[in-house]
């Protein structure tokens, strides 16, 4: 049998050009496997690539602390998609002064304003390229390419341009070739299970020698946003070792048995962490979380507990997140009066949401009467009964989603029933619920709360097939009915 340190010992060591796919489990060490193979290869330029700031700064502090010489980089793809053009000179122009050049080109019309028609524009042009073989397929937008892509301006402060960065290196890697230097010997690609597809198809045509596709299969939550789960594609066939990392450093033997089976995960933890049920959350120790799968549940639940005086923390990105959907809802209303306005009432609500969801499903989302708490929680906010977490200070219970608290950890972890896959309102395949339900019992370090039926009836594994998880249901209800 190989164990997991030898399989750690190889990937670290590697020293043959090719494409290598590394999976490990939750808490199985991948950032920290990472800095180790960068702190072995110091000798080498090693290109470290993740997806969130914060993702790359913690990885920047963790490197900097093991206090090794070398000349590696760390970044999110963003940034390390503006460093390729910065050093074959190519700028990127403002978005004010993209959206003019396109406009007078006579390639977009429409959209209300420069965010909206800059939008429209990328996604044809996006496509368009991905279609095309040669640049010539792609002479109707020759004098944008010429023009707007030559500029003397940068905009590397305006958010809206991190997507023109990214097709412009797409572009230079696959037509112009003027990217040609990979800056770096090896590429390693952090959480390559919830890959753009347009990033991906980027990462594969870098011209490195060398390529790390570090992830969890398990973890794949972002489909809903159609993003790709590399270790799921064909891509992921073509490459030529597969890594398989089976050791938590996060939970003991005793979670991982309870939610894997007997011995399928090992655990080289020291924690003690133990599984417990819970009947409600009003008594919440400091250093907890509760974990919901949806936005409307986690404001309920803040809602709830603030008018029941009870103490509630949430995340800075967690409450700009809740601004943007307050910004939507009052959008969404707006539209829905104007076109009840119009129909003389004759399209209820529900209706009208229904048909927004084909254009965007998070406008459908916001037909829910939740949503009209949003404003409430800024007030809350405010005045002081609701705190903003920080590492610093857990003095209260956070709550929070299971997508916002992947990759993070908590002592106690609260998860809620509407995180099962037989209970989710979530969109997606059965897969993908039980991605999101992994996440959720995977944060724990010191215990694991679980409803209380959960617990009684046997915990479900996450990753059941279907048929077994429907037969389960059934008898856990039957059995409910009885003591009923």
């Amino acid at each position: 049998m190989i164990h997991d340190q030898d399989v750690r010992d190889a990937i670290i060591t590697l020293d043959s050009p090719g494409i290598y796919s590394v999976e490990a489990e939750a808490g199985g060490g991948k950032t920290t496997l990472c800095l180790d193979f960068m702190e072995f290869n110091h000798d080498k330029r090693v290109v470290y690539v993740t997806f969130t700031n914060a993702a790359a700064y913690d990885a920047k502090e963790k490197y900097a602390q093991r206090k090794v010489q070398s000349n590696h980089v760390i970044q999110t793809f963003n940034a390390y998609c503006l460093m390729l053009l910065s050093e074959q000179n190519i700028v990127v122009p403002f978005m004010k002064e993209f959206v003019r050049a396109v406009e007078l080109a006579g390639l977009v019309s429409g959209g209300y304003n420069d965010k909206s028609r800059y939008n429209a524009f990328l996604a044809v042009f996006k496509e368009a390229m991905v279609k095309a073989t040669t640049l010539k397929e792609l002479k109707q937008y020759e004098k944008i390419i010429n023009a707007v892509f030559t500029s003397k301006q940068t905009g590397t402060n305006d958010q809206y341009c991190y997507a023109l960065q990214i097709a412009l290196v797409y572009l230079h890697c696959k037509f112009t070739k003027r990217i040609k230097a990979p800056l770096g010997d090896v590429l390693i690609i952090d959480e390559a299970q919830d890959l753009d597809p347009f990033h991906l198809e980027i990462l594969k045509m870098l011209p490195f020698e060398t390529k790390l596709f570090v992830g969890d299969t398990k973890q794949s939550i972002y489909g809903f946003e159609d993003r790709v789960n590399v270790f799921r594609t064909p891509y992921y066939k073509t490459m030529q070792y597969h890594f398989k990392l089976d050791t938590t450093f996060r939970f003991s033997q005793a979670v991982c048995d309870c939610l894997y089976g007997n011995g399928i995960i090992q655990s080289a933890s020291n924690n003690q962490t133990q599984v417990k049920s819970y009947r409600s959350t009003n008594d919440l120790p400091a250093k907890s979380v509760i974990l919901f799968p949806t936005n409307r549940e986690l404001i309920d639940l803040v809602v709830d507990r603030v008018t029941r005086d009870q103490p509630v923390a949430l995340r800075q990105n967690r409450l700009s997140r809740l601004k943007t959907f307050a910004k939507n809802r009052r959008a969404f209303v707006k539209k829905f009066v104007a076109q009840k306005e119009r129909r003389n009432g004759v399209k209820s609500m529900y209706l009208y949401a229904m048909k927004l969801k084909k254009q965007n499903h998070f406008l459908w989302t916001y037909y829910h009467r939740t949503f009209d708490c949003i404003d409430d929680i800024f007030m809350f906010v405010q005045s002081g009964k609701i705190t903003l977490h920080s590492k610093n200070t857990q003095h209260h219970p956070l709550v929070e989603t299971v997508h916002g608290f992947k990759g993070l950890e908590q002592t106690y972890v609260y998860v809620a029933r509407s995180c099962s896959p037989l209970n989710s309102p979530l969109q997606g395949d059965w897969y993908d619920k039980n991605c999101v339900y992994n996440v959720a019992l995977t944060r724990a370090t010191g215990i694991l709360y679980l409803p209380e039926e959960w617990v009684q009836d046997a915990l479900l594994p996450p990753f059941t097939k279907e048929e077994v998880a429907a037969t389960w249901y059934e008898k856990t209800q039957h059995k409910r009915r009885k003591l009923k």
